[in-house]
């Protein structure tokens, strides 16, 4: 029997699901408080355990540090990286030209880790806001006619 979650996050329903009894993540906090009941999801992504696939595509955004962004023929491919887990990516996401449909691989040797955990919680988020879906907001600063402020400020994973 497949295993699956279902998690708003800024009013986007995401399935993530897998077949593989090796993946065995737990939604920990922040993540776990976009825990919801079985919807209809506007994205889905299937995670898969084993050999992490390598696959030609331009690189588009490498950040230095944890994650690559590469142009795919049919999409797009994350490769997330750590020293923790050594040289080569750990696991490695192919996304449709959309980002609302995807593949998560993971290593065996991470097969206990959540799929979502960063970066790719941040980078699919990203990508689905900038679709016109919404905005991410960090802070705002808002000064009213009779010059009285206001400071909206949020803390990280809120």
């Amino acid at each position: 029997m497949p295993r699956e979650s279902f998690l708003r996050i800024g009013g986007i329903t995401v399935r993530v699901v897998s077949d593989d009894a090796r993946a065995t993540w737990r939604w920990e906090e922040p993540t776990s408080r976009f825990l919801i009941e079985t919807a209809p999801a506007e994205v889905e992504l299937d995670v898969r355990v084993g050999v992490v696939p390598t696959q030609s595509g331009s690189l588009l955004f490498d950040s230095g540090a944890v994650w690559s962004l590469f142009k795919t023929d049919d999409g797009f491919r994350i490769e997330c990286r750590s020293e923790a887990f050594g040289d080569e990516p750990y696991k490695v996401a192919f996304f449709d030209p959309t980002f609302t449909r995807g593949r998560i691989h993971l290593r065996d040797d991470v097969a206990h880790l959540n799929p979502l955990d960063y970066p790719l919680d941040e980078v699919l988020v990203a990508n689905l806001l900038g679709r016109g879906r919404g905005v991410e907001l960090h802070s705002c600063g808002v000064i009213d006619r009779d010059g009285r402020g206001r400071l909206f400020v949020g803390v990280s994973g809120a």
